[in-house]
């Protein structure tokens, strides 16, 4: 079963769960933002506790993507503090995790969240070990795979590049912005809202902290933004493309009407304005 049509969720909203990351986390709380019931693969929030340690080596069965939110972790004496990025493939050796003084991380998984041998046997392709998003540079807007954001004074920051399927995650940072134009992409579309806000015509105004997964083909729009944001995204399945329709002028009072499964529809209230994204 694909994962559903999320557009949006405000994380705030989601109960924190022990464990529910899965086997490899146990001890950690999750807010799971969403995940494929067939495969495992999961999008969720992390709160690692104060003093947590994995000082035998380990490696996980998934890919892992980490942005930390909050806090420090630390990895095979790699530490990653906040707005830090990393991907790990499936059996990237990991000695010594700790995360003394705890940390919020955003995290996303290919599969489920299972212990493997540390055979230090892993894909390197893949591998993103670390990058601190907050001294890099920004680039323009090159390659985003939607011409909409020419001309919005976007700045890019290039994550990750899939080298088998062209799956991406990057950071958008815009300017205040108006896309009245509505689209749709033939890849899944998955965002994390990190700052600033975003009204959606149809589903009202994103906060941070607002997360969605918005399937191949959906048409959506338009959007806006009176402050600008950035923006975590991912594009899932291939890389992103974007097919254009007619316009509808953008009203940034839209009432507040998000698209959500039947189990996450408790949780869709809006967020206090002024709240941390997680």
């Amino acid at each position: 079963m694909a994962r559903p049509h999320i557009e949006f969720i405000q994380a705030q909203n989601l109960p924190w769960a022990r464990g529910a990351a899965g086997p490899a986390r146990p001890d950690c709380d999750a807010r799971i933002l969403s995940r494929d019931g067939s495969t495992g693969a999961l999008s969720a929030i992390l709160r690692y506790p104060a003093g947590w340690l994995r000082a035998a080596p380990e490696s996980l069965a998934a890919d892992e993507e980490l942005f930390v939110l909050d806090g420090e972790l630390e990895i095979g004496g790699k530490r990653y503090g906040r707005s830090d990025y990393a991907c790990l493939p499936a059996g990237y050796p990991r000695a010594n995790a700790r995360a003394t003084s705890g940390a919020v991380v955003l995290t996303f998984l290919s599969g489920p969240a299972q212990v493997a041998a540390a055979s230090g046997s892993h894909d390197q392709r893949k591998l993103v070990a670390h990058i601190s998003t907050e001294t890099r540079p920004w680039g323009g807007t090159d390659d985003v795979g939607n011409p909409g954001l020419q001309n919005s004074g976007v700045r890019t920051q290039w994550l990750r590049r899939d080298p088998d399927t062209g799956e991406e995650s990057y950071l958008l940072a815009m300017l205040p912005w108006v896309e009245e134009r509505t689209e749709s992409h033939p890849v899944v579309q998955e965002m994390f809202l990190l700052s600033g806000e975003i009204t959606g015509g149809k589903v009202g105004v994103m906060q941070p902290g607002a997360y969605f997964w918005r399937p191949e083909d959906v048409v959506h729009g338009p959007f806006g933004s009176r402050t600008g944001n950035i923006v975590f995204m991912r594009a899932m399945g291939g890389k992103l493309t974007t097919q254009f329709f007619g316009r509808e002028k953008l009203d940034y009072r839209a009432p507040h009407r998000p698209v959500l499964p039947p189990e996450l529809q408790p949780y869709g209230g809006q967020a206090v304005t002024g709240m941390l994204p997680y």
